[in-house]
């Protein structure tokens, strides 16, 4: 019955995507955490008093003061979560876009406000009301590997901004080109690894001076022989077309 329960609750998990203006197709839905994220704010904490940010993106079940909620700050005292909150964002305002000054393929950003008026503390603590509301910013920066736990970069105030190194933040439908543009990399360092080694080993083992030490030194010497007559072949061509090599 337990296990007929919990198929039901697997087959009916909501899954999460976002499609950008070039149709790159992110899947948020693996970054949801089992017991939701825990993240300890302890650049702003007092010793013994924390505050805690606790969140979830996708299958979201946590509410702050009865109100379900996508993000809550809680205070921890000496290391027990207690039943105070404050809400920052709530689910039904997800916003999901590329992080802002980052390239595309840098990874995604998703936020969460809370539909109100944040009240920031200004200059000789007085408080202002701000015509904004409490956000809370998650950058996830496209990795092959997954962080274990998210990191504030900016906490306290009315916009929080955390961070995490994870595979959601890459398309799931990368193109042709970045599989090319990835292969060419690898193959760029095992050659690096491939010369730099035989390098040493035919120096230092086989006892060969000069260039001639170089794996594959002649094959190397041909193709550069190559690549400088398609480029002056290149640079004829464009000089006859009218154009000039400045």
């Amino acid at each position: 019955m337990n296990y007929f329960l919990l198929l039901i609750v697997v087959t009916y998990q909501q899954k999460c995507q976002w499609a950008d203006e070039d149709n790159n197709i992110y899947d948020y839905t693996n970054l949801d955490h089992p017991q939701a994220w825990h993240v300890v704010d302890t650049q702003n904490g007092m010793g013994m008093f924390n505050m805690v940010y606790i969140f979830n993106f996708c299958n979201i079940n946590l509410s702050c003061h009865g109100i379900p909620v996508a993000v809550y700050e809680g205070l921890e005292v000496m290391g027990t979560i207690t039943d105070n909150c404050d809400i920052v964002g709530l689910k039904s305002t997800t916003s999901i876009s590329h992080i802002q000054d980052k390239p595309k393929d840098y990874g995604i950003s998703i936020s969460f406000n809370d539909n109100s008026q944040c009240v920031e503390t200004a200059n000789q603590n007085r408080a202002v009301q701000t015509d904004k509301p409490r956000t809370a910013i998650f950058n996830i920066v496209c990795s092959e590997r997954a962080e274990k736990q998210f990191r504030i970069i900016q906490g306290y105030g009315c916009i929080v901004t955390l961070e995490i190194y994870h595979p959601t933040g890459c398309p799931v439908n990368r193109g042709i080109y970045s599989y090319i543009k990835i292969s060419i990399k690898y193959l760029l360092i095992v050659t690096i690894i491939y010369e730099v080694v035989g390098f040493m080993y035919n120096k230092k083992i086989k006892k060969i001076q000069g260039k001639q030490a170089i794996p594959n030194i002649n094959q190397i010497e041909e193709i550069n022989k190559l690549v400088i007559k398609a480029f002056k072949r290149f640079i004829g061509r464009s000089n006859k077309n009218g154009y000039q090599i400045v």
